[in-house]
């Protein structure tokens, strides 16, 4: 026999049965909603030669993405379908908020999936779903999910990590790299196969944080401001909701994201604590999300990311800032490109969807930079129309010859449509 089968006989030495050996069975509990949809192998060795193999489970109607390593399920000697003692996902990938009930309000099933061959990417599928928690409510637009794996293994117990990159796809039906992860193929709900230049950079990301914690649970990063919430609110901390007051936002990378309402005109932070270290890199950037609604902004209305370069403690350096453009809406510098990317579906219902912006970190730094930066964030509004989310704060950078950056977490270039023309200052 090829596989490893297990045999059942009778007293009389008769085979009666012949079986695959099962080792475990996934998932017999309530908590997984619906018909598992994707099981994923990542190639043995581990993305990247990590050592860490995983096997992902997508599910139909929970709008999860569970991680298993490999060889805890490899080792698993207990009974086969005894929930409480089969092993646990190590990490979960949320598309969709789970505090509307039964059924997260905000996501739909999470269907299709695919390891790059070398490990290193995992590229998921999911859409938004009407707020209202109506699962055969109205679909928003889906989105390709790109993952360095190393980040599941790097990130604390707890956080769960963001995609380095999110593309706009008409629900994607299907997904696969080729033998050397240079092109990767992907199928969609409209009829259409796109084929898409897997263009990587050597880049990898130094330090990140995906703000999918409430910010009040959390040591990272202190909230400020007198309309600051532990939960967002629709006013000024981290939110997992797609519809703030009318304005529908799609695109946002995990399960949450620093969401800003009506201020009332004071000025709100939200400020790193303790420095990132980024020695031993070069060519290094920073990389954000953010999104708007438009037509409101006015005055004094802004959207600031600032860094302190100089361990001096204060953020002298402005990273990236958005001012009103004399149209209502955030513009770069107030000129620049507009922070709302507005699209609409074919029923003509309006969208707001994250955009990635880029800066050149390189030509910030002082000549004397120690490799220590933290950063704050910036808003001031006064109008309840007046939204804004800003989500997936990233460094990246290229590892310097001989340095132990290769360790780093993630990866940064997939599917990039940069756009850096109208993105930069």
């Amino acid at each position: 026999m090829f596989w490893d089968l297990d045999v059942t006989r009778d007293g009389g030495g008769t085979i009666t049965a012949v079986d695959m050996t099962r080792i475990a069975t996934l998932g017999e509990t309530s908590d997984f909603q619906g018909s598992g949809r994707e099981a994923r192998f990542s190639n043995d060795g581990g993305p990247g030669g990590s050592g860490e193999s995983y096997l992902v489970l997508t599910n139909e109607k929970d709008y999860l993405t569970r991680i298993y390593k490999l060889e805890d399920l490899a080792s698993y000697t207990g009974p086969q379908n005894d929930q409480s003692q089969v092993p646990q996902p190590f990490r979960e990938l949320r598309n969709g908020d789970e505090s509307a009930g039964t059924l997260p309000a905000f996501g739909t099933e999470v269907e299709p999936a695919d390891f790059a061959k070398n490990g290193r990417f995992f590229v998921n599928d999911g859409d938004s779903r009407d707020p209202s928690g109506n699962p055969n409510g109205l679909v928003f637009p889906g989105f390709l999910r790109v993952y360095d794996t190393a980040e599941w293994a790097s990130n604390p117990a707890g956080q769960e990590p963001d995609p380095i990159w999110v593309q706009r796809a008409l629900s994607t039906e299907y997904i696969n790299f080729n033998h050397d992860d240079t092109k990767l193929a992907t199928g969609h709900g409209d009829g259409t196969l796109r084929v898409w230049d897997v263009n990587t950079t050597g880049a990898v990301t130094v330090k990140s944080e995906a703000f999918n914690e409430n910010t009040s649970s959390h040591t990272r990063w202190t909230l400020a401001g007198s309309r600051s919430t532990s939960s967002g609110d629709n006013e000024w901390g981290t939110s997992s909701q797609v519809l703030q007051n009318g304005s529908v936002f799609v695109g946002h990378r995990g399960t949450q994201y620093l969401a800003v309402d009506n201020l009332e005109g004071e000025t709100h932070t939200l400020t790193m604590n303790a420095a990132w270290d980024i020695s031993g890199f070069v060519d290094r950037k920073i990389q954000f999300a953010a999104a708007a609604a438009p037509g409101a902004f006015e005055g004094g209305d802004f959207l600031r990311l600032l860094a302190d370069l100089d361990e001096n403690g204060t953020f002298e350096t402005t990273v990236a800032q958005f001012l009103p453009d004399g149209d209502g809406d955030l513009a770069w510098d107030g000129s620049g490109a507009k922070l709302n990317d507005l699209f609409e579906d074919d029923s003509g219902e309006d969208f707001y969807a994250f955009q990635d912006f880029f800066v050149d970190l390189e030509s910030l730094l002082p000549g004397d930079f120690g490799g220590q930066i933290r950063f704050q964030i910036q808003a001031n509004t006064d109008d309840s129309a007046e939204e804004i989310g800003f989500d997936s704060l990233r460094v990246t950078g290229v590892p310097e010859p001989g340095s132990m950056g290769f360790l780093a977490l993630g990866a940064l270039a997939i599917l990039r449509r940069r756009r850096r023309g109208d993105r930069r200052r």
